[in-house]
Formats: C-alpha cells, sequence, structure tokens
C-alpha cells in the first residue's frame, strides 16, 4: 500500500500500489493529486524538501555570472529532477517556482553561451575570408586568364599555318605583337593584366605589353635555352631586326643542342620528343614549352606565379622554384625588359 498525505488537508490515506501515477480524489476534502509510486520505486516525500529546486535556482543565477555552462547544465539537471518531485508530490508545491526559475536560467545561458560561440566562429571566418578572398579570387581569374590566353594562341595558329603570334620588334617588349592579335584574336586586352595589377596598369590596346606575363614566342626549355634567346634577342633588337623567323646560333647551344632556335609552332614539339613510339609524347612535349611566363611579385601572399604552357594548361609555381620561375631566368628577362626603358 501506498502511505500519501493528502496536499490539502494532509489526511493520510492508504492507497493501492496499482493506483501509482493516476489521479485520485481525496475523501475528506475533495482534493485531486495524483498518487505517488510506491516507498520501494520513488524516494519519500521529503517534507522540508526544497534542496533541489534551491541549488537549481542559485546554479541558474551563477551561470550568468561566472559558472556559464559549469552552472548552467546541473542547474537544468536539478531543476527537471525537483519539477518532477513535486508533479509525484514529493516534494513541497512552493518549491515549483525555484525550480522552475533555476530550469528556465540554465536554459536560457546554454542557448546565449551557444549563440555566442556561433557568432565568435563566424566572426573569425568572414574576417580570415574578407583577408583571404580578394587574393584567392584573383589568383584564379589570373589562371582563367592565361587559359583563356592559350585559346588565343590556339586560335591563331589553326588560322596561321599553326604558327604562334611574333614577338614585338619593339625592343624590351616582352609580348606579342599588337596587331596580330588585337582585335580579330583578343578583344578583352585585360586579360594580359593581372588582376592585382589592373588597377596600376594601362588598359586598352596598349595592354598588349609585358606588365604581367612574358612572351618569348620561340621554345626555351631550359636556363640555357633562356640564355642563348637572351643573347640573340640583343643582338637582333641592336640591328632593328625582327624575331620572326628560326634564329641561327652557334652549334650546341640551340634546340637540343643543335645550331637553331624555332619560333613557336604547331608541330615543333616533335624536336623534343625522345619516345617516339609514345603517341603521348606529342602532349607531354607541350606541356613543357612554355609560352606566357608571368612576373613574380603579382600575387606576394602566395609566393610565386603563373606559367601558360602550350598544351593549354597552366601551372602556379613558387618563386624562387623550378623552372621557369627560377632566379636566373627571371633576372634575364628583366635584363630584356630593362631594354624598353
Amino acid at each position: 500500500m501506498i502511505n500519501h498525505a493528502c496536499p490539502q488537508c494532509q489526511q493520510t490515506l492508504q492507497i493501492g500500489d496499482e493506483f501509482a501515477g493516476q489521479r485520485s480524489t481525496c475523501p475528506k476534502c475533495g482534493a485531486v493529486f495524483t498518487v505517488p509510486a510506491p516507498y520501494s520505486q520513488e524516494a519519500p516525500y521529503d517534507q522540508e524538501g526544497s534542496g533541489q529546486a534551491i541549488a537549481s535556482l542559485v546554479l541558474g543565477i551563477l551561470s550568468f555570472f561566472c559558472l556559464s555552462l559549469l552552472g548552467a547544465v546541473p542547474a537544468i539537471a536539478l531543476g527537471h529532477s525537483a519539477l518532477r518531485k513535486i508533479k509525484y508530490e514529493r516534494m513541497p508545491a512552493g518549491a515549483w517556482g525555484m525550480a522552475f526559475t533555476g530550469l528556465i536560467l540554465g536554459y536560457l545561458n546554454v542557448v546565449v553561451s551557444i549563440a555566442a560561440v556561433s557568432l565568435l566562429v563566424l566572426f573569425v571566418i568572414l574576417r580570415a575570408g574578407a583577408g583571404l578572398a580578394p587574393n584567392a579570387l584573383n589568383a584564379t581569374t589570373c589562371q582563367n586568364n592565361l587559359k583563356q590566353m592559350g585559346i588565343v594562341f590556339k586560335m591563331y595558329a589553326g588560322e596561321n599555318r599553326g604558327k604562334f603570334p611574333t614577338p614585338s620588334s619593339v625592343p624590351g617588349r616582352l609580348m606579342v605583337t599588337q596587331d596580330q592579335i588585337y582585335p580579330e584574336y583578343l578583344t578583352d586586352t585585360n586579360v594580359l593584366l593581372c588582376p592585382n595589377e589592373l588597377q596600376s596598369a594601362t588598359t586598352g590596346p596598349a595592354a598588349i605589353d609585358d606588365n604581367s606575363y612574358f612572351y618569348l614566342g620561340y621554345v626555351v626549355t631550359n636556363e640555357r635555352d633562356v640564355a642563348t634567346f637572351c643573347k640573340v634577342y640583343k643582338e637582333r633588337m641592336g640591328q632593328n631586326l625582327p624575331m620572326d623567323q628560326d634564329l641561327t646560333v652557334p652549334m650546341g647551344e640551340g634546340l637540343n643542342g643543335n645550331d637553331k632556335m624555332l619560333p613557336l609552332k604547331e608541330g615543333v614539339e616533335r624536336f623534343l620528343i625522345t619516345d617516339i613510339g609514345n603517341p603521348a609524347s606529342a602532349n607531354v612535349a607541350q606541356a613543357t614549352i612554355p609560352i606566357l611566363i608571368e612576373r613574380p611579385g603579382n600575387h606576394p601572399d602566395r609566393g610565386g606565379a603563373n606559367v601558360l604552357y602550350m598544351d593549354g594548361h597552366v601551372e602556379f609555381i613558387p618563386y624562387p622554384g623550378k623552372w621557369p620561375m627560377t632566379a636566373q631566368t627571371i633576372s634575364a628577362l628583366n635584363e630584356l625588359d630593362a631594354m624598353g626603358q
């Protein structure tokens, strides 16, 4: 049997265990109450029973001043426990306000803490994104510009018996001859400007210059080729001769150790193929011939520059790093560029 005191008149009632958890009516005063669980299933009625409710309230208040989640979580747990005891009349009903307040304060602290952490994380992400997004976007745009120039060169070659544009005859302008690609093949000359240089560089047809990228117009694949090209370039510019034909050089200094430097042209890669039985050798060879070499310094946040290769792919190379992003090659190209100043 369950011995239970009516919460209104305090009449001691004996109720069968099977009625535990059900609503019942006091035969003396008519008060309606919930029959508590038997003593073996639930703690006995705490006549003074407000300890958990008080603890929940205190911890809920302290959670906003010093304990934060260390106080909020216990406040929630004690609040639920106290309300459960009040429901089954194992704790005075007067403790309900304290238990409920402690419970709500605990939940509020959890919500506020989660919101604060979420806002902090969002702020850090946005702050980091604000600093990186423009540079990352410019780097991607730069690579896309070079890929677009790769298409321009392929279109030009397709309509000019495989030949690539002729290098400019203006000393120090390591770029294509303007009227060969503009405006028939290239209408937006800003493509020839790295986005990080766009604001300070000249736009329009005058942008077809080596402000951002170097164009040699000849097959070079290593430091030796660059050195030979630079020597011949200086000689021809000094004599006002165009760079529009095969260049005769001392034997051993030309392409593959012969006496010629060859202009860029579809099929020229066959002179670099060593495995003639491999059908993919031509593509592999084209992938080693640079067409446009970006000036290092356009992407200081990344510490390197982009290179467009003859097969159309673009690669970002740290500087100094592998060829052509070596100090020797970039220094040689800057020396040629200075001829125009």
